[in-house]
């Protein structure tokens, strides 16, 4: 009977399938958690590339050449969503446009507790040459695997909120109208 039992625990035909079944549940987390990490990564990236296209445009009185305020929005939205819509849901980035008294003046954000903007302004209508502007997309990142949608997510609905803001002065680009803002 002994040496059916050290027979037995002298053989090591399976001990690679055993090695392999304990390491694989980490090693498959680690690989769901690089990937999951590099896609919010990659939205962050995005969303900060169609804040500069988008703050470019406005800085050149580009979008404010548009015929009314809606047209100026819906401007600003195609641009947006021209860049950052192949990775992000364009109908879940937020935006804030904000003229500014200046540099100095007071851009902070208002968050619910949803992650939303809280009466977010689009006031593009009052900016002209020469005039402080601050422009903000949010977006709530969905999380797709719920083990670190827990561990990552600072919002309801297993979201992370993306925030990117720029604050510029437009360009001179209009010299003989009456409402430009301060041109030095």
């Amino acid at each position: 009977m002994h040496t059916k039992i050290r027979a037995f625990c002298r053989q090591d035909d399976a001990s690679t399938a055993v090695e392999f079944s304990l390491l694989i549940f980490p090693f498959m987390l680690l690989v769901i958690a690089l990937i999951e990490l590099s896609l919010y990564f990659a939205t962050a990236t995005v969303m900060e590339g169609a804040l500069v296209d988008v703050v470019r445009s406005i800085r050149t009185g580009d979008i404010q050449e548009e015929a009314s305020l809606q047209a100026m929005e819906d401007r600003f939205v195609e641009e947006v969503c021209d860049h950052a819509g192949y990775i992000a849901r364009c109908g879940d980035i937020e935006y804030e446009v904000r003229k500014l008294d200046s540099f100095a003046s007071d851009a902070s954000v208002n968050i619910t507790s949803e992650g939303q903007l809280d009466s977010p302004a689009f006031e593009m209508d009052q900016v002209t040459a020469g005039c402080v502007v601050m422009v903000r997309l949010v977006y709530g990142y969905r999380f797709m695997t719920p083990f670190f949608a827990e561990l990552w997510s600072n919002y309801p609905d297993e979201k992370r909120l993306i925030m990117a803001t720029s604050v510029v002065k437009t360009e001179p680009y209009d010299f003989n109208a009456s409402a430009n803002c301060e041109i030095s």
